[in-house]
């Protein structure tokens, strides 16, 4: 583990984002239907996630998105992943005068190596999101 651990401080900035998550998932454990990889704690040392935003792309209606830790194994087996936040998103309508509103899911953990984030929409929505993972590699 790294020196920086009282409070943990990252070494480097980690930015990683998915665009276009549209299609609906329902399961509760991760282990079936369309996720979408947002972010991947670095292989050596491990990362620091801060956020997740949520930024819808258009109109689109109301829905929940969830986001899933995974311990860098397969999605399919529900003991590798663990729900750890949600957010529900109104109805969004696409215009050129006013600002679409975007989300967030706070997280604030530090992730073993390897260990994954990954998000789902629970409704099919037509424009999509951009779901962006904001921490640091420890």
């Amino acid at each position: 583990m790294p020196a920086n651990i009282n409070p943990i401080f990252s070494r480097t900035p980690q930015v990683e984002w998915i665009t276009g998550v549209t299609v609906a998932n329902t399961t509760k454990d991760l282990t079936a239907g369309t996720s979408y990889l947002v972010f991947t704690a670095d292989a050596t040392e491990g990362s620091m996630l801060q956020r997740v935003v949520i930024m819808p792309l258009g109109t689109n209606i109301a829905t929940v998105v969830r986001a899933f830790i995974n311990n860098g194994s397969v999605t399919t087996t529900a003991a590798n992943n663990a729900m750890v936040g949600q957010q529900s998103i109104p109805a969004t309508t696409n215009t050129e005068v006013a600002a679409l509103t975007p989300y967030e899911i706070p997280l604030n953990i530090a992730i073993p190596p390897g260990y994954r984030l990954y998000v789902t929409t629970a409704t099919v929505v037509a424009a999509g999101f951009t779901v962006t993972g904001f921490g640091g590699k420890l």
